[in-house]
């Protein structure tokens, strides 16, 4: 909150009362802090025997410090206030009550989700929560219309956030990259439309599904990948290019598996004139299953 202090200064109607008893005050020197901000006033006369009554006291002024996407209705935490009687030399506190919200009109949207990498879903589809996600290099990020791009944050849970997405009325396109998966992309509109003018909004986005089984990055799941995990089937502490694509250990069945099960898929960031391969010297997919003693499923 300290960053975000503008100003503060005595009310008009307070003011007005000063000036109705003949009185001056001054506002003081405000004291900021880590996530709070203390300001005050006090009346010059000390023979002043203060006042009485119900008024407005002093105006505080925040500043917003970036147009990104705040919450609506938000409110400040509540206030203590003090106040001094004649006489006294300890304060006294007063109960403040908030009635009222207020909202930042931002251009700028906020995106966040979580990401669906296929090799790390359990039977629930949801994600193994023993994995730390950003240590498995995904990528999040947003492109426009004209293909401008945002980056995305990605917490150790898989959630991720885009903040900073200006309004506009076209298309977003959301896309989730992880070693060993096809890209997914969600393609969606941001921005709310009141009185006439296009207002940010908080979109909750759902991304597919990344298909867990490109071994080799090339976009598409095909013999290439089922290749290379038989040549390290069994095999320990390697890579995702290696074919470890559940970061288990071990090169093994459930690796193969994912191959099999997302079999000649394509990912939407592959050329259009790449095409999946079925088969190779080494045969078809159901040959290599065959030779690791693994029954095909398809």
């Amino acid at each position: 909150m300290s960053q975000c202090y503008g100003n503060a200064k005595f009310n008009p109607a307070f003011e007005k009362l000063l000036s109705e008893k003949g009185v001056t005050a001054k506002v003081n020197e405000p004291k900021l802090e880590a996530g709070s901000v203390t300001v005050g006033g006090a009346i010059d006369d000390k023979n002043f025997a203060g006042l009485d009554g119900d008024f407005p006291f002093i105006d505080v002024t925040f500043k917003v410090e970036n147009d990104e996407f705040y919450e609506a209705n938000a409110q400040l935490e509540s206030p203590i206030f003090v106040y001094w009687k004649q006489g006294e030399s300890e304060p006294n506190k007063m109960r403040v009550l908030q009635d009222q919200t207020f909202s930042v009109m931002s251009l700028n949207s906020l995106v966040e989700g979580h990401i669906k990498p296929g090799a790390f879903l359990n039977e629930r589809e949801y994600l193994d929560e023993k994995f730390d996600y950003t240590k498995l290099g995904v990528k999040v990020y947003a492109t426009d219309s004209y293909r401008h791009k945002f980056e995305g944050s990605l917490d150790e849970y898989g959630y991720f956030k885009l903040n900073g997405l200006p309004v506009n009325k076209c298309d977003y396109n959301l896309y989730v990259e992880v070693p060993g998966h096809l890209t997914s992309r969600l393609t969606t509109k941001l921005g709310t439309e009141k009185d006439g003018k296009l207002l940010s909004q908080y979109y909750y986005a759902r991304p597919d599904e990344n298909l867990a089984g490109d071994v080799n990055g090339d976009k598409v799941i095909d013999i290439k990948d089922a290749e290379i995990i038989a040549s390290n089937y069994g095999k320990k502490g390697l890579t995702v290019k290696d074919g470890g694509l559940n970061k288990d250990g071990i090169v093994d069945e459930k690796d193969i598996r994912f191959v099999e099960k997302n079999f000649l898929k394509k990912g939407p960031d592959a050329f259009k004139s790449q095409t999946p391969v079925e088969k190779s010297k080494s045969g078809t997919l159901a040959d290599i299953l065959k030779k690791l003693g693994l029954t095909p499923k398809k």
